[in-house]
């Protein structure tokens, strides 16, 4: 009979030890999405709760975000059975429209899942989209030679933009864009820069203008190029006379 005695009680020991365990439950699950958003609603907040769900010490050793446009402090490392920490989540808006997709890795000794995943998602709302890049850049430029950079500017809104006090601070070079230039309502604008170099080495500058759009009022688009060479003399000779 003791014997019996002894074996369901370390049974019991055993079973209290194998079943006594912190278990981590993210609060309205692991993705955290804001949906459609506008620059100026920049840093995109949310309160993240973690309860321990389990019978045991719940521990979190870390709290880390996948870059550093993200914040994510946590008000408590240690919880007890039932209780509940909140990580206070802040995302920088990006300055590219569309859709942007963060992280954040909380490791615990949820014996579960070790590290859990927090997913973040917005969708940028941008009145300006710029395509192929926001760069307008020329890597080899010939003396001689012109060539041309060019950026697509679209028009998102429902309203026309206008384009106002267009500067570029570039020698040898021409931008085909000028004062009171409308981008139509969800219409293109294509923006060139014709390069005439005259000098080897590298270009750098930038292509300024204002706009109508309240959210908008600045665009700053860099200029880029390398003269690498100068075109033949004999190119030169060969060349038709205008």
């Amino acid at each position: 009979m003791s014997k019996l005695f002894f074996l369901l009680f370390a049974f019991a020991i055993l079973s209290f030890g194998l079943f006594s365990q912190p278990l981590m439950q993210i609060v309205g699950g692991d993705t955290v999405n804001w949906g459609k958003v506008r620059m100026e609603q920049s840093p995109l907040t949310y309160s993240l709760k973690i309860t321990n769900i389990g019978n045991d010490r719940l521990h979190i050793a870390s709290v880390k975000p996948s870059c550093g446009c993200t914040t994510a402090p946590i008000d408590k490392k240690e919880l007890e059975k039932g209780d509940t920490a909140t990580i206070l989540i802040s995302l920088n808006v990006p300055a590219n429209p569309g859709i942007t997709n963060k992280s954040i890795n909380i490791s615990s000794n949820d014996p579960r899942e070790n590290t859990k995943v927090i997913y973040l998602i917005a969708d940028v709302f941008f009145p300006l989209k710029f395509f192929p890049t926001k760069i307008l850049g020329a890597p080899n430029l010939i003396i001689g030679k012109e060539d041309i950079a060019k950026v697509v500017i679209t028009n998102t809104t429902e309203e026309d933009i206008t384009i106002k006090e267009v500067i570029m601070d570039i020698q040898n070079a021409e931008v085909n864009i000028k004062d009171n230039d409308v981008i139509k309502a969800h219409g293109d604008l294509i923006i060139e820069v014709k390069f005439k170099p005259k000098t080897l080495g590298m270009i750098n500058g930038e292509l300024k203008f204002k706009t109508t759009h309240p959210e908008v009022p600045r665009v700053s688009i860099p200029v880029r190029g390398i003269v690498i060479g100068e075109v033949p003399k004999e190119e030169f000779k060969d060349a038709p006379k205008k």
